[in-house]
Formats: structure tokens, C-alpha cells, sequence
């Protein structure tokens, strides 16, 4: 798939049902593309980032709302690993 796909994401429900290893197999299986664990984080950010990449995500999500301290500590987190945060915007008020 790597002339056609980037990134790969496993999405918040998949993540619910089946755990974090959906996100490894996955990362095991696909070659050459980014993981993106859709984990929406609310807090306990830099843990469940951990988790995620510890599962071979590339890419996580947390949502905009989160406090601002779980989104410096899931950065922090990600980018220690060599690896990028995505911000989730939904219900985000204002900007």
C-alpha cells in the first residue's frame, strides 16, 4: 500500500473494542505507512501516549479541550519518542 497510503488509522472504537494490540497488528502488518492510534486523550496524557507507541503508533490523538497541561505532557511525551500528537478539534468552542 505504499504508493497509495500515508497513514493508517485505527479508529477510536476499534481502539475501544479490541485494545492496543489492533494498533500493533497493524504497525506489524503494514510496512512503510504511518499508525495513527485515534486514542482521543483527555488526561493521563503522557501514560496513554506511551502505551500507544509502545504498541507501535506513530501519530496519536488527543482531544483540543483537554487541559492544557495533558496536551504539553503528551507532546513532550510523542516527540520524546520521535513521534507526532494530533490534536483532536472536536468540540472545541472557540479558537
Amino acid at each position: 500500500v505504499k504508493d497509495y497510503v500515508d497513514i493508517v488509522e485505527i479508529g477510536t472504537p476499534i481502539i475501544f473494542n479490541e485494545g492496543l494490540p489492533a494498533v500493533k497488528h497493524v504497525a506489524d502488518n503494514i510496512s512503510n505507512v504511518k499508525v495513527l492510534a485515534d486514542m482521543k486523550i483527555m488526561d493521563a496524557a503522557d501514560y496513554e501516549v506511551s502505551q500507544a507507541i509502545k504498541f507501535g503508533a506513530d501519530v496519536i490523538t488527543i482531544l483540543g479541550v483537554a487541559e492544557d497541561a495533558s496536551i504539553k505532557a503528551a507532546i513532550e511525551e510523542a516527540h520524546k519518542n520521535n513521534k507526532q500528537l494530533l490534536v483532536d478539534m472536536i468540540a472545541v468552542q472557540d479558537l
